[in-house]
């Protein structure tokens, strides 16, 4: 018989402290159709027709790179709340989403399913073999090992070459379904840990797979179809997650954390910021007033109506800087703030593209007149410094994939952006 709900519910408490000190980062504020066009359109493949069903905390974003859980960051899907993932072993993390069944799982699993989790997309390869990169982690271990509450995940494949919908998330080297009742101290054990018993640190879960692949052919320039699924066997409680990595299918391994603000609200001199961003972990608000802040979405800010030496002031340059496991990106805006009533938002001085970047970089300012256009790679060192009046063409083809960051300067207009090569 299962643990009591009664235990389930006293664990709670212990729950949210336990999320504080791990270090694994989850954000569910991304849809699944972002994460899919960001991380899985690479030089390799081209997706679409991205589709999610289930509910909604049940896909995340997850940065984990600074855990010991043998991932970067990617996308996690799980049967229950993906917000109840970080925390150390013997916490708890069993929710019911109230989302349904999925017909190819309880196919594969043989007994119902409850709290589907189903991402779907269609995509397009120029090479023959992709492969996904997982670790599975489940609340069902180590006790139901052997059990009918064999919680089931499956990477299913459909198109040329395929009879059908295809599993592809194998024990390597077999045709056996990676599941708890399959991977566990007893059978495939070389795929196996104990996350609870050897000091894990970062996740609920109390057992976890190993890094594992989900190698598949195609055919270069054939349509597939892809879904990645998991859902609770037997019952609807006791979740359990898979954690997708971002370099899977040739995805680079270098996340760019998208420095991104809404259009603000602006009542007089305070305004109201809306944080769009995606990807980060930090944030820093510089607010051109001499104020800062780290929170991830700041209340609304009153700006001062006069500057330092008494002058009345309308106009400031409010900078988000956001960062993650690997890189940093900025975004600037000009706030005009008027006693007309009439206000506006600024966008960049400057416009570029495309980003992602293969061979060269158009840049078109936004203002007739010279310019001083840098390049930087993270480690500061200069890639391309150059001064144009007009568009500029910024030639890449050299440069090694990875993030970079665009300095610009015209007259008092600056900005800092961030491209990535691919």
């Amino acid at each position: 018989m299962k643990k009591l709900l009664s235990t389930y519910v006293f664990l709670l408490a212990a729950l949210a402290a336990a999320q504080a000190q791990s270090a694994l980062f989850v954000d569910t504020t991304v849809t699944p159709q972002q994460m899919v066009a960001d991380f899985f359109n690479t030089g390799q493949v081209t997706v679409s027709n991205v589709t999610f069903n289930g509910s909604a905390s049940s896909a995340a974003y997850f940065e984990a790179a600074n855990t010991d859980l043998d991932l970067l960051a990617g996308i996690m899907l799980s049967s229950g709340r993906c917000n109840s993932a970080p925390g150390v072993p013997g916490d708890f993390a069993s929710d019911m989403v109230g989302f349904g069944s999925d017909s190819s799982l309880t196919a594969l699993s043989g007994i119902t399913t409850f709290d589907a989790a189903l991402l779907e997309f269609d995509l397009v390869s120029s090479t023959d073999t992709l492969c996904f990169i997982y670790r599975f982690g489940s609340e069902e271990y180590p006790e139901y090992v052997g059990s009918s509450f064999n919680d089931v995940f499956a990477f299913f494949v459909e198109g040329p070459g395929y009879n059908g919908q295809t599993n592809i998330a194998l024990v390597p080297n077999t045709t056996i379904p990676v599941a708890i009742n399959n991977v566990n101290s007893d059978f495939n054990s070389q795929y196996y840990v104990e996350y609870d018993s050897t000091g894990g640190g970062d996740a609920v879960y109390d057992g976890f797979t190993t890094t594992m692949p989900a190698k598949f052919i195609v055919q270069s320039g054939a349509s597939y179809h892809v879904k990645l699924a998991i859902a609770d066997s037997g019952d609807g409680i006791f979740d359990s997650s898979v954690f997708i990595a971002i370099n899977s299918l040739g995805g680079d391994s270098l996340l760019a954390p998208v420095a991104e603000m809404a259009a603000p609200i602006i009542d007089g001199n305070t305004v109201t910021f809306t944080n769009t961003s995606r990807y980060a972990t930090a944030w820093h608000w510089d607010f051109g007033d001499g104020t800062t802040s780290n929170e991830r979405n700041p209340g609304p800010h009153t700006f001062p109506q006069f500057g330092p030496n008494g002058d009345e002031r309308s106009t400031y340059v409010v900078t988000l800087i956001t960062t993650n496991y690997c890189c940093a990106d900025t975004t600037q805006f000009v706030v005009n703030i008027g006693s007309s009533g009439v206000d506006e938002l600024q966008a960049l001085p400057f416009r570029f593209g495309p980003n992602p970047v293969a061979d060269f970089l158009l840049v078109q300012p936004e203002l007739a007149g010279p310019y001083v256009l840098r390049a930087l790679d993270l480690n500061g060192r200069v890639m391309s410094q150059q001064q144009a009046n007009g568009a500029l063409r910024l030639e890449t083809a050299g440069w090694p994939s990875g993030v970079y960051l665009l300095e610009f300067q015209q007259g008092g207009h600056s900005a800092v952006q961030r491209v990535v090569k691919r």
